[in-house]
């Protein structure tokens, strides 16, 4: 199995630009438009703040490194509405991490898929990182 992490991009920005209830509203749209992405199995859950993580069944990192570049793409393409002006771009940071390949336990592959996706932080945004 596989395993995604994902942040949103400067996502502070839009709680302070629009408002917590915005904020709110967004995430709820982002998990529907992450869903779309995924097959029937596939798990998504919002990880806390505006982080999600994806559980992949019996798949391994090079697809998932392709199901991951496939939601940036489509949540970088997807226009949010915002009551309050018009609809935002969002874009994310997503970290692959894979069972058994980087980790053997399920608290070490959410760690290592968390730190593939601060590479991303740390960088150029918008962007898929596989562990190391």
């Amino acid at each position: 199995f596989s395993v995604l992490f994902l942040d949103v991009d400067h996502f502070k920005s839009v709680n302070d630009r629009h408002g917590h209830v915005t904020g709110s509203r967004l995430l709820v749209e982002l998990s529907g438009v992450l869903s779309r992405c995924l097959r029937e199995g596939d798990l998504v859950a919002r990880y806390g703040g505006d982080e999600f993580t994806v559980l992949l069944p019996d798949v391994d990192t090079d697809v998932a490194m392709k199901v991951a570049e496939r939601i940036r793409e489509t949540i970088s393409h997807h226009r949010f509405g915002v009551p309050t002006g018009p609809a935002l771009p969002i874009t994310v940071c997503i970290g692959v991490a894979s069972f058994p390949r980087h980790a053997r336990d399920a608290q070490a592959i959410l760690d290592m898929a968390d730190h593939a996706m601060y590479i991303g932080k740390g960088s150029i945004r918008n962007s898929v990182h596989v562990a190391t």
